[in-house]
């Protein structure tokens, strides 16, 4: 197999590899907590911080790209809220050493699914 160094694929091998390791990073804050918070409110404060990140991006979006887009962007935040509550109390469950593993294989599992479909 080669790589072709004029598409996208060492830029999305890099990003991958950030996802698992910040994914993996997040299972600690996430044993620390699982005693004293939910996994609902976990979930609800990071997705309150990844909002205000991502908020001010957002004003510069035409509001008729939004409104046009309103269902895909619905769509989009139950899944995505969804599978944070799935993750969180999954991983809260399990060692921290296996919920790294499963962190870090959830890019690699992205590329089988985009083959796919």
């Amino acid at each position: 197999m080669s790589v072709d160094t004029e598409s996208n694929f060492q830029t999305g091998l890099i990003f991958s590899l950030f996802s698992g390791l910040s994914l993996g990073t997040t299972i600690i804050p996430v044993r620390y907590l699982r005693y004293d918070y939910t996994g609902i409110t976990q979930t609800f404060w990071m997705t309150e911080i990844s909002l205000l990140i991502m908020l001010p991006p957002a004003f510069f979006t035409p509001l008729p790209l939004f409104f046009k887009n309103i269902n895909t962007i619905m769509m989009f935040v139950f899944t995505i809220t969804f599978a944070a509550v799935i993750y969180l109390r999954g991983v809260s469950g399990i060692r921290v050493q296996t919920g790294s593993i499963l962190a870090f294989l959830e890019p690699v599992s992205g590329i089988f699914f985009e083959l796919l479909f």
